[in-house]
């Protein structure tokens, strides 16, 4: 499998009060943080894998906060049309061998290096099935979508993310993971993230 990660970061931050991707979290901008954390579990599968992360608004500051790493960047100028824009975005910029999305939200830190490895390993081992976390008796994202899932992911509306596509989907294999309940929304909650690790 060729595996491409998306990472979607194009959010307003409203409850935030600033661009929540540029927030310092142990040293480093938390956007970076998760970039590197997926970009690890790319990084010993064959062939090569890539991380695109879609940007929204103040795009130059948070690609700043990128600079040196290997991510692609596109930029949603239609972010506040919700989620779904970057989604179709982001899977509109792929590489033509893609065969799989993993898809991943900017604010979800405490998921770590490792688990996007085992969601990996699972889909390598399931090629036709869509590969997500499961938490707080639901599944979501991160997650991996085969290629064969593109167009359903493209044609989701308003800010409804590929969660939505997940729970309608009775052949989901579903990865135990905790660490993926938790996104930073507020000042509050990356305080709370910085005290569990």
């Amino acid at each position: 499998m060729t595996v491409h990660a998306l990472v979607l970061a194009a959010g307003a931050a409203r409850r935030f009060g600033s661009p929540k991707g540029l927030a310092d979290y142990r040293g480093r901008p938390l956007i970076r943080q998760v970039v590197e954390s997926v970009s690890s579990a790319l990084a010993s599968r064959t062939p090569a894998s890539g991380v695109t992360v879609v940007l929204g608004p103040e795009p130059e500051r948070l690609r700043e906060a990128l600079h040196g790493t290997s991510a692609n960047i596109v930029i949603n100028e239609r972010w506040s049309d919700g989620l779904s824009s970057s989604i179709r975005l982001g899977i509109q910029s792929l590489p033509t061998e893609t065969s799989a999305v993993l898809i991943v939200l900017a604010d979800q830190v405490l998921v770590d290096s490792d688990d996007y490895q085992r969601l990996l390993d699972v889909a390598h081992m399931n090629p036709e099935r869509a590969v997500a976390a499961a938490y707080d008796h639901t599944v979501g994202v991160p997650a991996v979508f085969p290629a064969h899932y593109f167009e359903r992911l493209v044609v989701l509306q308003g800010d409804r993310g590929a969660g939505s596509l997940l729970k309608s989907d009775d052949r989901v294999v579903a990865i135990d993971m905790p660490s993926a309940a938790f996104d930073i929304d507020t000042p509050e909650q990356l305080a709370a993230a910085l005290d569990q690790r």
